[in-house]
Formats: structure tokens, sequence, C-alpha cells
């Protein structure tokens, strides 16, 4: 983990490799890659996640922005062919 910035906006950056991950029921498989909480302005961000499930491997990249009033999700996920 690699936490920077001014104490009035700590970025953290950490690269997981988790196994059987899952979110709200959703099975991801295994999982990996950058995933940083940005504390001003209240980004939740992934970068080059990659994923594997079964057989079949994806990518993500994206933001979850809790910042007030906003609470969006966007997310672009890639699964070759």
């Amino acid at each position: 983990m690699h936490v920077h910035g001014p104490l009035s906006a700590v970025v953290l950056d950490f690269d997981p490799v988790v196994k059987d991950a899952y979110y709200l029921r959703l099975k991801l498989g295994e999982v990996r890659g950058r995933i940083t909480w940005d504390d001003d302005p209240n980004k939740l961000i992934f970068t080059k996640v990659l994923a594997n499930r079964g057989r079949t491997s994806y990518t993500a990249d994206g933001v979850v922005d809790l910042d007030k009033d906003k609470d969006t999700i966007d997310i672009n996920v890639r699964v070759p062919i």
C-alpha cells in the first residue's frame, strides 16, 4: 500500500490479489490490479484490474464516485472474444 498526499486529501494506492472475490452475490473470480482511494473528492478508482472466472478473463477500469450527492459508477469492463 502506498499512502500519499496532504492530510486534507489523502490518496491510498494498493495492488490486491483476491481469490474468489465477490460483490453483491456476483462471483468475480480471481481479481488483481491497482485500486486507489482518493479521499478528496471521495473516489474509488480501478486501474488495469484483471480478473479470471473459470475460463473467462476480463479487464476493468473505472471510477466509483462517492462524493457528496454523486454516488455514481463508471466502470468499463472488457471481455475478449
